[in-house]
């Protein structure tokens, strides 16, 4: 139920995103077109998620995909992090697709993502970077903020555990390890380098689809 209701809760992100925005960008057609795109996603993450519930199916449990990773943190950052700041600044490369469910590894991401800007004020900065580690056969996709950073102590301890949260009544504290168990059920890895008042890099190295 907590998996649900965090799922909830960042589609309830991207309505409140419209409607924060709708009145002073009504008039403008991009606007219009962004919107009814980001409602579409919308719609079908919803019913895939009715589907899973119904279903009893856990996401783990559908087909591995080939992913445009470069394509989803596009799409993640335009239709899901537009108007947020500060504006995450993407330097991508010619990388292989990733294997993986795409909707789940754009949930991933967006997560850290949207993290990484709650965690760093307007005038800093947030970074990702993608390039592909060809001997190992894997992707590499860095999140780099100059955020409140971490202590080692809070990440040893405290960042993947389920149901601890820094953010009071906002957060579940799932997000971070939700993401951590998708990327090695895939056989992927994720990597966390922070410092307090310095800012956090989340390391995400994600396996090479292979047909």
């Amino acid at each position: 139920s907590a998996f649900v209701v965090h799922d909830l809760k960042n589609v309830m992100a991207q309505v409140d995103l419209i409607l924060c925005n709708a009145k002073q960008h009504k008039s403008n057609p991009e606007f219009i077109d962004d919107t009814f795109e980001t409602l579409q996603y919308t719609q079908a993450r919803m019913q895939k998620m009715l589907k899973q519930l119904t279903e009893k199916q856990l996401t783990c449990e559908q087909p591995q995909q080939a992913v445009d990773i470069c394509s989803v943190i596009t799409q993640i950052i335009e239709l899901k992090l537009t108007g947020l700041t500060p504006e995450p600044q993407i330097q991508l490369c010619q990388v292989n697709a990733v294997r993986g469910d795409r909707e789940k590894l754009s949930n991933v991401l967006y997560n850290l993502i949207s993290n990484a800007q709650e965690a760093t004020s307007a005038d800093g900065s947030v970074t990702i970077e993608v390039s592909e580690i060809a001997k190992n056969n894997m992707v590499q996709v860095k999140i780099i903020d100059t955020g409140h950073g971490m202590s080692k102590i809070f990440i040893e301890e405290r960042l993947f555990t389920p149901f601890d949260s820094t953010k009071d009544n906002a957060g579940l504290g799932i997000g971070a390890y939700d993401a951590k168990h998708y990327i090695e059920e895939i056989g992927g890895i994720i990597k966390v380098t922070s410092e307090k008042n310095l800012g956090s890099t989340f390391t995400l190295l994600l396996p090479i689809y292979i047909p």
